[in-house]
């Protein structure tokens, strides 16, 4: 081919660029030539490189003029250019493989083989290849569907069944929603994705109606949202009932008039909350505080037989809520909340239940241990913070332990439990003002005292940090301080660490640990042995530190302690109050993400739905239970327990190590321990739990 024909394919391309008009000509070269392998391609792509920079040269040359270039380049132009020599094709349909070819070729291609071999022969062959190149699993396929036709159709609806796309159900995309914290809107751009798996948000609705009472039994206003006490418990049942039908079945017919549906509550303010630029039509009302109240079923036990046991009793997976108010929490509040719910437990009835035409009948049994210190002194008319509610002692009394022991109880203060995550912040919290007391040895700092005190107390808050990685006893912004549940696990975890910053008794430390564990563990304790080891903590703590007046939640936990846990109706560990406490930030992310902001009565509906869905039992049975970091318990611990039992749902001797994964228990300043004040002196401050 003369490169003069390569010019008129240069000037025929339509473009004005030589770099697309070269293109063009390779790929008419390339097609002309029949060159399609990579080699073939490079070949011809050097012998138009080459043609390329010589043109260009010859063109400057001619100063861009094309009968000034024709006439210098006459010569050049009618020369040809040796293209690589190439097979001639023949002419007709070009070649395909077997592979690419239609069915209808495969079948001619096929044809003599077919004819001339038998099915056995094939199979056979068929079998042999497959295995040949790795596909023994195939092989082994091929020779069953052959041996038994009948195995054909089975096999081809098994993989029809298995490659059949799976709906989710409404009740599993709402678990998902509530798992994954999700909006409607966030919602709809993953099922866009696959709407195929994720049902449309309709049935999303419909799924989330049946969580809900009747609306007619909601009570909505712009500054409060609540059910009646029969109410939640009746929809929890119903709830319940519907993920327990397997095991209800099982029961006879004598256990079924016998069930019993054992539950806590309690009620927490918390304040630091956002202002919206709202206004509160008609009423006087202040969103930054807001008063919950909550109650979660913990076991339904047919006399001694445990049908159903909450697996999480610290978490808000189960954590109903009954009322939900802006309000500051003071004592006027606490004891009209209490009124208020005591009259509803007065009036409660059975639960009724339908069940396969059966009616079920369900009663309630209710314990008020989803408390803090705070709400404790305000029920029982308790004034001072340093004094205790149960015997009336006061923190300049309660070294006295031998006077302690014989001193009379109020028995129906038993009742109130004890506060098991603000009693390992308490506990702690003891002993960091203890350590920060010891170079002057004295319970009260006054002059120049309080310049020690701050002295240590920088040095112990630095030694933490740098130490075990502990911000201790700082404040926070808005509310509380940094002495947290988290905290004050991991100060008596590593107690070696921690006694050697505060200089303080390493066993006292391994002893009020302890005795912690085995409060928190929830299994059951030996109430004699646990008496014992009680006593011998406080005795223990007032020869190494008589200076130091007991705070009130240790002269409960070590004086009245057993008596509290054997009046308790479950053990102890499972009558916590964390989950009363972690709603408190659920309302805050609830109300920033999942509520409407048009008004006050919307957003106050959603904030309350939220909380039903996050606590719906059909919707936590399709939830996976979050890993837990369990340790064993220490020895100390197990010798004081009772031997596991079938009323032990969790009887491996394990406890928590750190809080519940649904609850992050930021420790709120209220004052029912402060030790570091006279009790006279002590005013009844507010709590900041957030």
């Amino acid at each position: 081919m003369s490169r003069e024909k390569f010019l008129e394919i240069m000037k025929n391309s339509g473009h004005q660029k030589l770099q697309y008009q070269i293109q063009t000509l390779q790929k008419e070269i390339e097609k002309r030539t029949g060159y399609g392998t990579d080699s073939q391609k490079l070949q011809i792509s050097r012998m138009i490189s080459r043609f390329q920079s010589e043109y260009k040269t010859r063109w400057e040359k001619a100063h861009r003029m094309e009968e000034r270039f024709i006439k210098d380049n006459t010569n050049w132009l009618k020369s040809k250019v040796c293209l690589p020599s190439v097979t001639q094709q023949l002419g007709g349909r070009p070649k395909i493989s077997f592979e690419e070819s239609t069915e209808r070729m495969k079948r001619q291609k096929t044809k003599d083989l077919r004819k001339s071999t038998s099915l056995p022969q094939l199979v056979f062959a068929t079998q042999m290849k497959l295995r040949a190149s790795g596909q023994t699993d195939t092989s082994k396929l091929v020779g069953e569907i052959v041996s038994d036709p009948s195995r054909a159709q089975k096999y081809i609806n098994s993989y029809k069944q298995s490659i059949k796309t799976k709906s989710m159900s409404g009740d599993d995309a709402v678990a998902l929603i509530v798992d994954a914290q999700l909006s409607r809107h966030q919602y709809n751009i993953i099922r866009s994705k696959a709407p195929k798996i994720y049902p449309s948000y309709k049935i999303v609705q419909e799924a989330k109606k049946q969580c809900y009472p009747q609306p007619n039994k909601i009570y909505i206003t712009e500054t409060s949202v609540h059910v009646d006490l029969q109410t939640i418990l009746d929809l929890t049942i119903d709830r319940l009932i519907i993920t327990l039908k397997d095991v209800i079945h099982t029961l006879s017919s004598n256990e079924l008039k016998k069930l019993c549906l054992i539950s806590k509550w309690g009620f927490d303010g918390s304040s630091g909350h956002s202002s919206y630029k709202q206004a509160f039509y008609g009423i006087e009302a202040d969103d930054s505080a807001v008063f919950i109240t909550c109650i979660v079923p913990l076991r339904l036990q047919s006399g001694s037989k445990v049908v159903w046991q909450n697996p999480r009793p610290g978490s808000t997976r189960y954590c109903r809520p009954l009322k939900i108010a802006f309000m500051k929490e003071n004592t006027r509040v606490s004891i009209d909340e209490k009124k208020r719910m005591d009259e509803q437990i007065l009036n409660l009835e059975k639960s009724s239940i339908l069940l396969d035409e059966n009616t079920l009948v369900i009663k309630h049994n209710l314990t008020f241990t989803m408390i803090d210190g705070k709400v404790c002194n305000a029920v029982t008319g308790s004034t001072s913070t340093q004094k205790c509610y149960i015997c009336n002692a006061t923190c300049k009394d309660f070294n006295l332990i031998d006077e302690m022991i014989i001193r009379p109880i109020k028995m129906e203060n038993l009742e109130f439990g004890i506060s098991i995550l603000h009693g390992w912040i308490r506990f702690f919290e003891c002993l960091l003002h203890l350590a920060y007391k010891l170079p002057f040895k004295k319970w009260q700092a006054r002059g120049s005292d309080k310049e020690i005190v701050a002295e240590t107390k920088k040095k112990i808050q630095i030694e933490f940090k740098t130490k075990l990685g502990l911000i201790v006893d700082k404040p926070k912004p808005g509310f509380g301080n940094t002495n947290d549940g988290n905290t004050a696990r991991r100060f008596f975890k590593n107690a070696e660490v921690s006694a050697e910053i505060t200089n303080l008794d390493l066993d006292l430390i391994k002893k009020m640990h302890t005795i912690l564990i085995v409060v928190s563990c929830g299994h059951e304790i030996d109430i004699e042995k646990f008496r014992k080891y009680a006593l011998e903590t406080p005795y223990y703590f007032v020869e190494k530190y008589p200076w130091y007046n007991m705070p009130p939640k240790l002269h409960k936990y070590l004086i009245h302690g057993p008596e509290i846990i054997s009046h308790a109706l479950l053990p102890i560990g499972q009558l916590t109050e964390e989950a009363q406490e972690a709603r408190n930030k659920d309302f805050k992310k609830f109300r920033e993400h999942h509520s409407r902001k048009c008004s006050r009565t919307k957003s106050n509906t959603d904030i309350f739905n939220f909380f039903l869905l996050s606590s719906d039992p059909v919707i936590n049975s399709k939830r996976k239970l979050p890993q837990k970091k369990l340790s064993s318990l220490p020895k100390e611990a197990v010798d004081l327990l009772l031997p596991p039992s079938n009323h032990d749902i969790n009887n491996d001797h394990e406890y928590d190590s750190e809080d519940d994964d649904d609850l992050d228990d930021d420790h709120d300043d209220d004052s029912d321990d402060n030790v570091d004040e006279d009790y006279e002196n002590v005013d009844d401050t507010e709590d900041n739990d957030d």
